[in-house]
């Protein structure tokens, strides 16, 4: 079924439309209430406690329907077969509503409705298993893998919550954090050379040393799946901070050979290497909270946890959900004006989240500013989108 082009039905025309939007005004919310409850302004009915909440939201409540636009997207263009819209898609925008007023009500509802959230992972799972075996597209099989794996550190997440048992949530807080590294690094890995070397090649400018190395695109996801096995498992921190330090090592070698600094006049593709970046320095932040003790630091896996959230997925998120409403909606490769404000405050949220765990004497009020940031992104992001996700395309086609 395919709604109708007009305006009030346009949001369900295509997966990014909708989940684009959904995502943004949920983190904005999520973020809000978040603060207020640290400052004791607000209480709500979880069932779980409020940090749990808020890890779990911005981790499988935003970023789980980021994921689901693009990647529902992209399977159309990568199968050629059309992407649910209509009714299909209204009920698996519902689903995800469903979970995320599940989980902040959780304390008046019945415990198994908290699977909401592990379900909708599942609901993705078959259907873009379904899509790309139909489709004989096997090479993005890997796809239907990682969301079944963050389905499972939802689930982990949830569990510990409501058992008392906080390793099973740092554990699944953890497996989902590093998977999410995984996705970006296949996703980023593909679409920011290509785009790079497309933009400098359209302006006659050298691209063909805008490449990628097959070994070294092996080592970089090679070495990140055994730091995270290592990590998960529980090893020694020096074996941890090598194995960071290799990884970061490759991905920044790889990163080098995209030749971001040749880009620097287009916003839509500096952001994703600058993005990009920051899952650089996560790495390298997780290999200095893993010898903090010897070196007489006091750092935690909080330090490697919001840079790599407010900083690599923020500043990604930002930068993919710009290109592709502008891109799939047959509209020209423009930052809108008030957008390259989003992309600043996205940064600028990045830094101030990291250096309030450094502050600890200011530690709220850096952490409200961070807050506010985050916040004025995505709010500026949906003022810039709005009427764009919510019309059909000029052009007539899907999209």
């Amino acid at each position: 079924m395919t709604l109708t082009k007009h305006p009030g039905s346009s949001l369900f025309l295509y997966p990014f439309r909708i989940f684009f939007i959904a995502g943004s005004i949920w983190t904005l919310l999520a973020v809000v209430l978040w603060v207020l409850l640290l400052m004791g302004k607000l209480s709500l009915p979880l069932g779980i406690p409020a940090s749990v909440w808020h890890g779990h939201e911005m981790i499988h409540g935003f970023t789980s329907a980021i994921i689901a636009g693009f990647l529902l997207t992209a399977m159309s263009n990568w199968t050629g077969i059309p992407a649910i819209s209509g009714t299909p898609l209204i009920l698996l925008f519902l689903l995800w509503l469903a979970a995320r007023i599940a989980l902040m009500f959780s304390a008046l509802l019945p415990p198994i409705l908290m699977l909401l959230t592990p379900l909708f992972y599942l609901v993705l799972v078959l259907h873009t298993a379904r899509i790309l075996l139909i489709s004989g597209n096997r090479r993005n099989l890997i796809m239907p893998l990682v969301l079944l794996f963050l389905g499972s550190g939802s689930s982990l997440m949830l569990w510990g919550a409501i058992t008392a048992d906080y390793a099973w949530v740092q554990t699944g807080e953890k497996a989902s954090l590093y998977l999410l590294t995984l996705l970006i690094a296949v996703i980023a890995g593909r679409i920011t050379p290509a785009f790079s070397s497309n933009w400098l090649r359209q302006r006659g400018l050298r691209h063909e040393d805008v490449s990628r190395l097959p070994a070294l695109e092996i080592i970089s996801i090679l070495s990140l799946l055994f730091l995270a096995g290592a990590d998960l498992a529980g090893a020694p921190n020096g074996l941890i901070a090598l194995l960071a330090t290799i990884t970061a090592t490759a991905h920044l070698s790889r990163l080098f050979l995209w030749r971001g600094w040749r880009v620097y006049r287009e916003p839509l593709l500096w952001i994703l290497h600058l993005g990009y970046l920051t899952l650089v320095l996560s790495l390298l932040s997780r290999a200095l909270v893993a010898v903090s003790p010897a070196l007489g630091l006091n750092l935690n896996l909080s330090s490697w946890i919001h840079l790599f959230g407010t900083g690599t997925i923020g500043i990604m998120i930002i930068g993919i959900m710009s290109r592709v409403a502008l891109g799939h909606t047959g509209r020209p490769l423009l930052l809108p004006p008030m957008a390259l404000a989003a992309f600043v405050a996205i940064i600028t949220a990045a830094l101030t989240r990291t250096l309030s765990l450094m502050m600890p004497g200011s530690y709220m009020l850096w952490l409200t500013m961070a807050a506010l940031l985050w916040c004025l992104a995505f709010a500026l992001f949906i003022i810039c989108y709005w009427k764009i996700l919510n019309s059909p395309r000029p052009d007539g086609k899907p999209g």
